[in-house]
């Protein structure tokens, strides 16, 4: 089983977000367990605006994937492998929405 780095694209991700919106993003790495998966995201119509899949038999195996949220906070959900059970999570917001994100957060730990 290969190894890979963890958010492999995140330079380039937020290289493009500055070049686009002419703001440079700050980033909240969560430090905890979260029960979060890319398929609980596309049920609560997140965009997905990357994805890293392998594909088997059994189906799709997400390694990263970048989602926007409606108040334009990207969550990068990432793992080593494909047998990983949980993701590493940062999420990049606009410096102005740090209350909002704090807030967001807060929610997302209730998912453990």
């Amino acid at each position: 089983m290969e190894e890979v780095t963890l958010f492999r694209i995140e330079e380039k991700f937020l290289k493009s977000l500055y070049d686009t919106k002419g703001v440079t993003y700050s980033k909240n790495k969560l430090m905890t367990t979260v029960n979060l998966k890319p398929e609980i995201l596309l049920e609560k119509d997140y965009v997905l605006e990357y994805c890293d899949i392998a594909t088997y038999q059994e189906g799709f195996s997400y390694l990263e994937a970048i989602f926007r949220n409606k108040s334009n906070f990207y969550i990068y959900l990432s793992k080593r492998n494909t047998e990983s059970i949980n993701y590493d999570i940062k999420i990049y917001f606009e410096p102005k929405d740090l209350s909002e994100v704090k807030f967001f957060v807060r929610n997302l730990l209730k998912l453990k």
